[in-house]
């Protein structure tokens, strides 16, 4: 694997799966949040819960919520590029705060816009998610460059 384009998108995934949706189902098992990430990113496109909620929804959901996380790991990916890949860690983790920030501000100026009420507590339990999904993605961008691009 000598294309860092693979190693974000293997880096988006990742962060997705295990920072995303892993992280949004034991908040939704614990009772601190309303919705899983997929449901949220399915509302982006449909609206109205029978759309949601339906298994195309739910398929529509998947892929806008793997379209964003790939999208950030390309993001952090060039940022990397740009400035080194020293502090990985925290220009993954500011990169995906600054998404926070958009998401937080987008809920309030446009709730209109959300089949889903999302409360400021949905919006705390993306804090972490943001850290958690940031580390992921520049971790593995380093980690698999360390491997496969022999980046020191």
């Amino acid at each position: 694997m000598k294309n860092k384009y693979l190693i974000w998108v293997i880096a988006g995934i990742i962060g997705t799966l295990i920072g995303a949706d892993l992280f949004s189902v034991i908040m939704k098992i614990l009772g601190l949040q309303l919705h899983t990430t997929w449901t949220i990113a399915a509302d982006f496109i449909l609206h109205g819960r029978q759309n949601i909620e339906a298994v195309y929804g739910v398929i529509i959901g998947f892929i806008m919520d793997y379209f964003f996380g790939i999208t950030n790991a390309v993001v952090i990916g060039l940022l990397l590029e740009w400035t080194g890949y020293q502090n990985y860690l925290f220009k993954g983790i500011g990169i995906l705060m600054f998404n926070w920030v958009v998401f937080g501000v987008m809920v309030e100026l446009m709730p209109w816009f959300f089949s889903y009420p999302v409360n400021r507590i949905n919006l705390l339990t993306y804090i972490p998610a943001a850290i958690i999904i940031g580390g992921i993605m520049s971790y593995t961008i380093v980690m698999l460059s360390k491997r496969f691009l022999a980046l020191r």
